[in-house]
């Protein structure tokens, strides 16, 4: 005996499995590239920011270190008058590289790893 009545759906009972099974189907797909999207980031992140950390040039001004921060995924530099800090976006601020500045002008870059 059927509770609540008959069936109301327009769709037939093999029909509404179907459709849950693709619906299911496309959000473990969704959730699996999400996955390897994240894995593939903080798996590379180390050699791809040492990377981008090497291509700062010394002697580079604080508004051109924010136009190359700006372009290579990284976000705005931030931090005190001598030291300032550029973490990666796309690994949440965990990678990054840590500019050293002397009136103004970036003297060393060296990759910084928050763990």
């Amino acid at each position: 005996m059927l509770l609540g009545g008959p069936s109301t759906s327009p769709l037939d009972v093999g029909t509404q499995v179907k459709l849950r099974q693709a619906i299911n189907s496309a959000a473990g797909l969704a959730f699996l590239g999400g996955l390897a999207y994240c894995s593939y980031s903080y798996l590379t992140a180390e050699s791809r920011v040492k990377g981008i950390c090497a291509a700062i040039p010394p002697g580079s001004t604080l508004q051109s270190l924010t136009e190359f921060a700006s372009s290579h995924g990284l976000n705005a530099p931030s931090g005190r008058s001598d030291v300032v800090i550029m973490a990666e976006a796309r690994t949440f601020g965990r990678y990054g590289c840590k500019a050293h500045l002397k009136n103004g002008v970036v003297t060393l870059v060296e990759y910084d790893h928050a763990d």
